[in-house]
Formats: structure tokens, C-alpha cells, sequence
């Protein structure tokens, strides 16, 4: 008998707004541990800290691209390693996060270990939904402006999304595509309404 391969859960694209045609879904079978002297195994209790790893082999045609780590959201207190090496704790559970891990990698496999850190009987930690803040460094900032012959506004009934696609190149070559997608709708109050008018 043929062994089957695992189903991988959610094989899509994570982030449509944002699509790379290079990208690799970690999606799937990990380890998973509870923290030391927690076995996890009929463990009725709520787990506060529990572990996961996962080794993973870049594509050979990644060799000398920058590498970013994305995850959608993990609650509360993320710490990642990647190939043994700490990377940064993250604090927030319901805001996404990414990190370039293109320095820590490795030609042959990759270890990959994440811990989240969850006491939701902690009064120290927020709960229920936050807005954070977080320092983003950027080496240059562009501002564009998008001229569209025909102009198909957003509306119920009929939702018009226009595709999008930034393409970054270098000496002639390609260094980074992004495609997404963008919507037009307009807003209007009119009339006295409370204290605005």
C-alpha cells in the first residue's frame, strides 16, 4: 500500500492583499510540547506556555533572496528560534508579526521553534482584543499615485475589486513582485449630525 501524503490545511495564499509568487506554506504537521512538567497528555487544565517546531528545506532557487518569517497572529508572548538562534519575543495576540530569518538559514534543513506564552488568568496581560503599537524601520518611503480610466466604486451588490501588482527592479532584474488588490468607495455625511455639522 501507497503512503498518503498529509493533507496540508489552508494550502492557499495567507495574505491576499499582499501575494508573492515565492512563498512556502509551513502549514501542517508540528511537534508539539507542553511546557517542562507538563505532559499535555490528558492534561484538563488550560496550558500556558506550549512549544511547537518544525524543520523545513528552502527551494534551491531561493539561495540568494531575502528570507521573512509571517505568522498571522499567535497569543500572547511568541518566541521564535530559528536553527537554535533566538530571534525576538513578540507581545500581542490578535496582531500579525514577520521577521527576516535570511541570515539564520541553513542550504540543508532548517529547525524552526516557536513558544507562546498565554496566562489568561494573568491581570499583567491584556485581554480580549488590543491595538498595539510597533517601531518599523524602512529604508525609503515611495509615495505613488494609481490613474484609472473608468472608475468602478465598491458597493454591495456589486463589489469591484481592482488587482494591483508593485514591482521592485534592480540593474534589470526582478527583486520582489507583490500582487493585492484595492477597492473604491465614497463616504459621505450629510446634514447636522450631533455637534458636526
Amino acid at each position: 500500500m501507497k503512503k498518503q501524503e498529509p493533507v496540508i490545511p489552508r494550502p492557499g495564499y495567507p495574505r491576499p492583499q499582499m501575494v508573492r509568487d515565492n512563498w512556502l506554506n509551513l502549514n501542517g504537521l508540528w511537534e508539539f510540547q507542553a511546557d517542562p512538567g507538563l505532559s499535555g497528555i490528558n492534561q484538563k487544565d488550560f496550558l500556558s506556555c506550549v512549544w511547537y517546531r518544525r524543520e523545513f528545506h528552502l527551494p534551491e532557487d531561493w539561495k540568494d533572496k531575502r528570507v521573512f518569517l509571517h505568522f498571522g497572529a499567535v497569543d500572547y508572548e511568541t518566541t521564535v528560534w530559528i536553527n537554535g538562534e533566538k530571534m525576538e519575543i513578540h507581545q500581542g495576540g490578535y496582531t500579525p508579526f514577520s521577521l527576516e530569518i535570511t541570515f539564520l538559514l541553513r542550504r540543508e534543513k532548517n529547525v524552526l521553534v516557536v513558544r507562546a506564552f498565554d496566562d489568561v488568568r494573568s491581570d499583567l496581560q491584556p485581554s480580549g482584543k488590543e491595538v498595539g503599537e510597533r517601531k518599523v524601520s524602512a529604508r525609503r518611503t515611495m509615495f505613488f499615485t494609481v490613474e484609472l480610466s473608468e472608475i468602478y466604486p465598491w458597493q454591495p451588490g456589486r463589489p469591484f475589486l481592482y488587482d494591483l501588482e508593485f514591482s521592485l527592479k534592480e540593474e534589470g532584474d526582478y527583486r520582489d513582485r507583490v500582487a493585492g488588490y484595492f477597492g473604491l468607495r465614497k463616504i459621505e455625511i450629510q446634514g447636522n449630525i450631533g455637534s458636526y455639522q
